[in-house]
């Protein structure tokens, strides 16, 4: 019989078997016991001798008055019941009670025996049993993620370094000192991407820390290894070059993910966290300009693939961060999801607990004691979590799904060090906190329509907040380009709610003017930091863009209105514009997606001679007429307004080839009909705006269906 050593701290157990091995008297042998004793008995139990019986049965004394010591055998001792095997007075009778004897059991008596708990034997083989649904689930999502071709998938998830290559990837690892490939030994393959069972209500977080590997071989080590989604194969040099750009370009925006993880433990640990953090670095990936894009279609798959398989895990959570602050390109904000994934994103979050670092057993199953490092990881995720909802919110003009309770707002406090958070991350949490702030403030009448509170209670808030931000700023020891430029942003959002003030109120005039120069400050910052580090133009989050668009349009509205204009220098201001629209242009990503358009539109609006196309005449001209998009809706508005222009044009001044009116196009200048493929509709020169055809815009959002 072979010796095994049973997981969860077992001990010892010989399993049954024909032929038992016979070991001396003075040791007590261990016989596993099923948890589910009425089962059918073995066939080699029955088939035993009685010989065979007794060398591994235990005789009880005889007590003084002739009668046996009334002990119960195993069996019944394990069901708790009556056992009349000690009663028995002819000894040359088989040693079985009752109860053994008609259900088949095998009868016998341990000194060492102890009765074991059936729901904690129940508990150990349903973790098992869940351990092997999870990485039977893993192996089949990613499986359909490589297209279905398994064998194919196998053989390039498992090939291992030669020589050559382990030599390269070591010299990797010396030359960045950013990952770390080695992990402890693991028991069992757990899988923290795909779902849970049935019955199940969630995951136990040690499984989910970072430093747990389903694939790690006896030593520990991870290999290097390509991998695959759908068509799109990369190798392990051009991952481990994706990473390196990811932690030095991109991850100091969103200090969020362990650096020290190796791509290799990355994957083990979640794949859809893989190609999210493969998808940003391939935003500006020179080997690869194309990469980006093919990979928009499979990551977005798998991501909603991975959002159906509940329970999810805080690996699910990260991912969704990362694919909303830096966003698939699209040509249409109608198609944007980012804003629908925030709120996924936080009601993941708090299903799982993270809002409450230190009580994790309130939503666990299990047991659970955490550490340190993942309360400290499970605090960053969750400050993660509220920034990009935050952002994305704002960007889009929406009511932020944010949750800034104790763990955020007062666990830095409380003493322990998991609780803190990076300087930057914290720095950035505190602004977010503070656009917050004043979106629910400006927008919490319910008197009006929009949610709008008037302009004399509004003023008295302008004050309390502008006084709030000028002590976060002042808070902030060593503050970092990045760190100056949210601070300008989160004052341009609560300044823009100066346009939704009467123009009859106080010092309106004063308001507007000190917008203008927050506006320009904003792109003049940028333009300025670009120039010192040339990160934040081209590795900037998608808010950023979203904050230049903006400024750009508040600048633009202001410059186009008679009289504010006479307050501004008009042709010095005129150079920013151009450069704040070149800024827009150059945080573009692919061909026609949004910051490309909105930076063509921007350009065409500043030489466009219609009167009154942005800005009305006089001081009331600023007047918005979408006022439902809180900071952005100065965006709204103006691309609103330049929708009417259109409609209002006759077809035969506005460009549209009526011959070829159900196929979107434009006509060249000898007449021919040309596809939108084959010729770009907004090109450099602001002229060629005439040649659009009509643009069908969204209320609520930039939408140019002809691109579509």
């Amino acid at each position: 019989m072979e010796l095994e050593t049973a997981p969860y701290q077992h001990p010892i157990i010989y399993w049954h078997a024909q032929n038992p091995p016979e070991t001396p008297s003075s040791h007590h042998q261990f016989f596993f016991q099923s948890p589910f004793p009425s089962h059918a008995p073995l066939s080699d139990t029955r088939a035993r001798s009685n010989d065979t019986q007794s060398a591994f049965l235990v005789r009880e004394p005889v007590i003084r008055n002739g009668s046996k010591k009334r002990r119960a055998c195993n069996e019944c001792k394990q069901q708790k019941l009556r056992c009349d095997l000690s009663t028995l007075v002819n000894y040359q009778s088989p040693d079985f009670c009752s109860r053994c004897k008609r259900l088949g059991l095998e009868c016998r008596i341990d000194r060492s025996f102890r009765r074991e708990r059936k729901r904690k034997t129940s508990d150990e083989l349903e973790k098992e049993v869940n351990s092997l649904r999870r990485e039977l689930s893993r192996r089949s999502t990613s499986a359909q993620a490589t297209g279905g071709d398994v064998a194919n998938s196998h053989q390039i998830d498992t090939i291992s370094s030669d020589a050559g290559s382990t030599s390269s990837v070591n010299t990797f690892h010396r030359q960045s000192g950013m990952f770390s490939t080695t992990l402890p030994n693991m028991t069992s393959p757990v899988s923290t991407q795909a779902s849970d069972p049935p019955g199940t209500t969630t995951r136990r977080f040690p499984e989910e820390s970072p430093l747990t590997g389903r694939d790690t071989n006896p030593t520990g080590f991870i290999a290097r290894a390509p991998r695959a989604l759908g068509s799109i194969q990369l190798s392990a040099d051009d991952i481990d070059e994706l990473f390196a750009e990811y932690f030095t370009y991109y991850h100091p925006f969103l200090p969020m993910l362990d650096p020290r993880i190796s791509p290799a433990q990355y994957y083990n640990l979640s794949v859809l966290l893989f190609w999210a953090i493969i998808s940003v670095a391939s935003r500006r990936y020179d080997n690869d300009p194309t990469l980006l894009t093919r990979l928009a279609r499979s990551v977005t798959n798998l991501t909603w693939r991975t959002l159906q398989s509940i329970p999810h895990s805080k690996s699910v959570v990260q991912s969704l961060a990362l694919l909303c602050t830096w966003p698939f390109p699209t040509s249409s904000s109608t198609l944007d999801v980012s804003y629908m994934w925030t709120g996924t994103m936080m009601q993941i979050s708090i299903q799982m607990g993270l809002n409450r670092p230190l009580n994790p057993q309130d939503f666990a199953k299990f047991r659970v004691q955490l550490n340190d490092s993942e309360i400290s990881e499970r605090v960053r995720t969750w400050a993660g979590c509220n920034i990009v909802a935050q952002s994305v919110s704002v960007g889009t003009g929406l009511a932020a799904p944010v949750q800034y309770d104790w763990s955020l707002v007062s666990g830095s406090r409380s003493g322990s060090p998991a609780m803190k958070l990076d300087h930057g991350l914290e720095a950035h949490l505190r602004i977010e906190m503070f656009r917050d702030n004043v979106s629910r403030a400006m927008a919490s009448s319910v008197s009006d329509p929009v949610g709008l509170l008037p302009t004399h209670e509004r003023l008295s808030l302008y004050k309390v907040f502008s006084k709030e931000l000028e002590g976060i700023e002042g808070s902030i020891n060593d503050l970092s380009d990045t760190t100056r430029f949210y601070i300008s942003a989160a004052r341009l959002h609560l300044q823009s709610f100066y346009l939704f003030d009467e123009p009859s109120s106080d010092t309106y005039i004063n308001r507007i003017l000190t917008l203008y120069f927050t506006a320009t400050s904003v792109m003049q910052q940028t333009l300025d930091t670009n120039q010192r580090s040339q990160n934040i133009i081209r590795y900037c989050p998608f808010f950023v863009y979203q904050t230049s668009v903006s400024a750009s349009f508040i600048i633009l509205k202001i410059l186009k209105n008679d009289y504010f204009s006479s307050f501004i220098d008009v042709e010095s201001e005129q150079k920013l514009f151009h450069a704040s629209v070149s800024v827009i242009r150059k945080m573009s990503v692919a061909d026609n997606d949004l910051p490309g358009r909105l930076g063509d539109v921007l350009a065409y609006l500043w030489t466009d001679t219609t009167p009154n196309l942005i800005s009305g005449p006089g001081k009331e001209g600023l007047q918005l007429k979408i006022r439902s998009r809180m900071s952005m809706s100065v965006v709204f508005d103006s691309l609103w307004r330049w929708r009417e222009q259109f409609r209002a044009l006759p077809n035969n001044e506005n460009g549209f080839d009526q011959e070829n009116e159900g196929e979107p196009g434009i006509s060249d200048a000898t007449g021919t009909h040309r596809s939108i493929e084959e010729h770009p509709p907004f090109a450099p020169n602001p002229m060629l705006f005439d040649c659009v055809g009509p643009l069908d815009f969204a209320l609520d959002n930039v939408d140019f269906s002809p691109m579509n």
